[in-house]
């Protein structure tokens, strides 16, 4: 836990302030209160498991798509194997 939080406030520190933002040029708030914020925010939106909707869409969607491929790769073989007569 410790750990992501970490990285998001790292990743954010990073990037946040090359957002242009009307802020003024305060080294408190560019620089260590908005990337704090907004991990603070990722980290509370993370924990509370709002995304896990979509986490268990995005997991119904690949198990289809290896069903779907795994299929395709059956029905190609058997074709194969009845093109040589082994």
């Amino acid at each position: 836990m410790l750990s992501v939080f970490l990285v998001a406030f790292a990743l954010v520190l990073i990037f946040a302030p090359d957002v242009i933002i009307k802020l003024g040029n305060n080294l408190w708030t560019r620089y260590l209160l908005l990337p704090l914020l907004i991990s603070l925010v990722g980290a509370w939106i993370w924990l509370s498991e709002i995304f896990l909707g979509f986490e268990n869409w995005l997991g119904n969607k690949k198990k289809n798509l290896r069903e779907y491929q795994s299929g395709k790769e059956l029905s190609h073989r058997i074709i194969k194997l009845r093109k040589t007569g082994k």
